[in-house]
């Protein structure tokens, strides 16, 4: 990545700075022993130069270090943030219908974006200010501060596909015989634009599956989800780019999926 040749390169030009600091002090310690064995005598003036010069130089360093502490952070950052920017770009540049080199609609991995297999549709964040998150579902959960689950994924699945799924209620892990009693099309399989449910009373939960990326053998290999009030701190209508091995194993088999397209 870009910007982890620039941390590289700031990191070596510390690395750098702080080897000639050592050469300077080394030498400066050189010319005062050859000037006191050639007997002059400064007064104590070299000394407190080299004092000055090397209390000069340390505060440069310190300078450069705070500012290397504080692009580590933004480094973090930015790596976190990757994989959501990436697939975000994507949904819009399909939206727009334009073509972006490395971008094209679907799961977002460490070289840009794998097409995916969601027919055409398009993957962008969710906006959490429109009327499709002011529904019937309590919007937020006190205990967290985030919005719940159930208000998010209600919403998530009419913006964007324009299915409501009407017959759900209540808690998350009763979602998926509602569904089933309602009319709704439901299954084991996950795909995208599903809603997947986790229907015991430790998990129940709802998330929905944005996109899946599947492997030769027609296995799910990689997903992208969205979710209201997850434990990591990340819901909200995060978009999320995993592992399908890796959803299952933080989240448990989920009882089944309601399916919106």
């Amino acid at each position: 990545m870009r910007i982890q040749a620039i941390t590289d390169a700031m990191h070596s030009e510390a690395e750098n700075f702080v080897v000639k600091a050592d050469e300077i002090f080394t030498s400066q310690k050189s010319i005062s022993k050859l000037i006191g064995n050639m007997g002059h005598d400064f007064s104590g003036k070299l000394p407190t130069l080299m004092t000055q010069n090397m209390l000069a130089m340390d505060k440069k360093y310190q300078s450069i270090n705070d500012i290397l502490k504080e692009y580590s952070g933004f480094i973090h950052h930015a790596a976190e943030r990757y994989d959501e920017d990436q697939t975000y770009l994507a949904g819009l540049a399909g939206m727009l219908g334009v073509a972006v080199p490395g971008l094209a609609g679907g799961t977002a991995t460490g070289g840009g974006i794998t097409p995916g297999n969601s027919g055409g549709m398009t993957t962008i964040r969710a906006d959490l200010n429109s009327e499709y998150y002011s529904n019937k579902f309590p919007r937020i959960n006190p205990k967290t501060g985030l919005m719940n689950c159930t208000c998010y994924c209600y919403g998530r699945a009419l913006e964007k596909t324009g299915v409501e799924l009407a017959g759900c209620s209540g808690n998350a892990n009763t979602w998926l015989n509602q569904a089933k009693n309602s009319g709704l099309p439901t299954g084991t399989e996950i795909k995208p634009n599903s809603v997947a449910v986790f229907g015991s009373n430790d998990s129940n939960h709802v998330v929905f599956i944005e996109d899946v990326e599947y492997g030769a053998d027609g296995t799910p290999k990689s997903i992208v989800i969205s979710e209201g009030n997850w434990n990591d701190g990340s819901g909200d209508g995060t978009l999320k780019s995993m592992d399908y091995n890796k959803f299952i194993e933080s989240r448990g088999n989920p009882s089944g999926y309601i399916y919106t397209s």
